[in-house]
């Protein structure tokens, strides 16, 4: 990290000291298993220091009737994983947080949902397009949000920045970092905007 070797614990501890948001990658079957995940979640908190309040699953992997239900049993405030592994956009068609409805139990779960709306690999692997093309879509992607009056969630992997193995990846993001700063949007870490759309909805 940062031209040094460094342990898990010693990065996230690092990452969590200058601001970011240290959360869970759920495990490829843990979307349906709150005791799982909440394992997961006390190692994440261990190594790091910081509470963990987020979660995405891996593959994005979801189960409508069982992983929102887990990840509440979990402890997460919030969770990530609704979007799209093979596309861009909002999620049927919601583009802001929303807590999820409980069919079970008749009433929303007690966390909140910020749909994943672009995928790095979405636009190299499944979509095809070069450097550029995929640098102009994520300008239309973020202005097609804020036409909305929506929220933006990007995912792009640390290894994307390796230009070597991944040729584009990072210039589609840095497309993304100067859109956004010339925009004037806020920029916030996930716990950030579920703490803020939680005194919105209080308020």
């Amino acid at each position: 990290f940062e031209g040094a070797r460094a342990t898990v614990s010693e990065l996230l501890m690092r990452l969590a000291r200058r601001g970011f948001d240290v959360g869970l990658h759920g495990s490829y079957l843990s979307h349906r298993d709150g005791d799982d995940l909440a394992r997961q979640r006390a190692q994440i908190e261990g190594a790091s220091g910081r509470p963990a309040a987020g979660t995405r699953q891996h593959f994005l992997r979801f189960d409508i009737a069982r992983t929102w239900r887990a990840q509440e049993e979990a402890g997460f405030a919030y969770d990530s994983t609704l979007g799209y592994n093979e596309g861009v956009g909002f999620r049927a068609g919601i583009a802001a947080p929303f807590a999820p409805w409980d069919a079970g139990a008749g009433r929303p779960h007690r966390l909140l949902e910020l749909p994943l709306t672009m995928m790095d690999g979405t636009l190299f692997r499944t979509l095809g397009l070069d450097r550029a093309q995929a640098a102009e879509r994520v300008r239309q992607h973020l202005r097609a949000v804020a036409a909305a009056g929506g929220l933006a969630v990007l995912l792009w992997h640390p290894n994307g920045a390796s230009e070597r193995h991944f040729p584009g990846w990072w210039d589609a993001w840095e497309a993304a970092l100067e859109t956004l700063a010339a925009s004037g949007a806020w920029v916030a870490t996930g716990q950030e905007m579920a703490q803020w759309w939680e005194k919105r909805a209080s308020g």
